[in-house]
């Protein structure tokens, strides 16, 4: 299931280039991963670990960047999980102009975060939450049966 999140770029978020510092392509993609629990799953983000008693720390990030983006510029960025493993998961992000949805991305993607359980989350390895809890299972089935990205 890809999940689609838009905004506009804000002026705090460029440099004196007037393009958007790249580091905030990161905060973008955090800010589309939490949507998807919002949006997606009707889920806070926030609770759903508070209840969960599970974090996800990222273990690696990634970031191609192939075109600048602007203040104002109205964004669509696309997030989907890319792996589903037993202790980790992994999510891939699309940033393109929300006026040109086909067009290459400006900037692409990937989050790697580990599942970690136990008292206050203490770097103990844990499996991920139920998947039928996060509505996962059922997600996947229907990406891998339409070929979308993230139901493999």
């Amino acid at each position: 299931m890809r999940h689609r999140f838009r905004m506009r770029v804000p002026f705090g978020d460029v440099d004196h280039a007037g393009l958007v510092y790249y580091l905030r392509i990161f905060h973008y993609l955090h800010l589309a991963y939490e949507s998807f629990f919002h949006d997606a799953l009707g889920v806070p983000f926030q609770e759903r670990f508070d209840q969960g008693r599970i974090g996800v720390p990222i273990v690696s990030a990634k970031a191609a960047f192939r075109a600048p983006l602007h203040h104002g510029d109205e964004i669509e960025i696309g997030a989907w999980i890319s792996q589903l493993g037993r202790h980790s998961w992994t999510w891939q992000f699309e940033l393109r102009p929300a006026a040109a949805p086909r067009a290459l991305p400006s900037a692409a993607g990937s989050v790697a975060h580990a599942f970690v359980g136990g008292d206050r989350c203490a770097s103990r390895r844990s499996r991920p939450p139920s998947a039928s809890a996060w509505h996962l299972t059922s997600r996947r089935r229907a990406s891998r049966a339409s070929g979308e990205p993230g139901g493999e």
